[in-house]
């Protein structure tokens, strides 16, 4: 009887916590920013960029609108990522591989010195996960 009891009560504290409204994630910062692909056959920027959920259990993120800009010149806009998990009360790095045109690469080279004149802006959506 107990473990029904038990058992009853787990599941009713599930149930509440998935009412519990979502407190929105927060783009935290862009990192590892690799412009060294760019003189080739197919060049490819890659970044990182830290994802930190406040919410006491884990999210999966949908979408993520993003304009990434180099020296106030925007380099990237409107990626759409599929379904990748962040964690629960953390931060989740998240890998990016860009490919831009071939017109953009002397601004990119020009602009390319670090992470000094990284800057992005966006929007994240997210739904929670509580099982799978």
């Amino acid at each position: 009887m107990k473990k029904l009891c038990y058992s009853f009560l787990l599941s009713l504290l599930l149930c509440f916590q998935a009412c519990a409204p979502l407190k929105p994630p927060t783009i935290s910062g862009i990192s590892n920013f690799n412009t060294s692909q760019l003189i080739s056959s197919n060049p490819q920027i890659k970044f990182d960029i830290l994802v930190n959920n406040p919410n006491k259990i884990g999210v999966k993120l949908q979408k993520l609108d993003l304009n990434l800009y180099l020296n106030d010149e925007i380099i990237f806009s409107n990626h759409t990522v599929g379904e990748k998990k962040i964690v629960a009360s953390g931060s989740t790095l998240l890998p990016f591989t860009i490919e831009p045109n071939i017109d953009d690469i002397p601004k990119l080279l020009k602009g390319a010195k670090g992470t000094a004149g990284v800057k992005g802006k966006g929007s994240i959506t997210v739904k929670k996960f509580l099982f799978k």
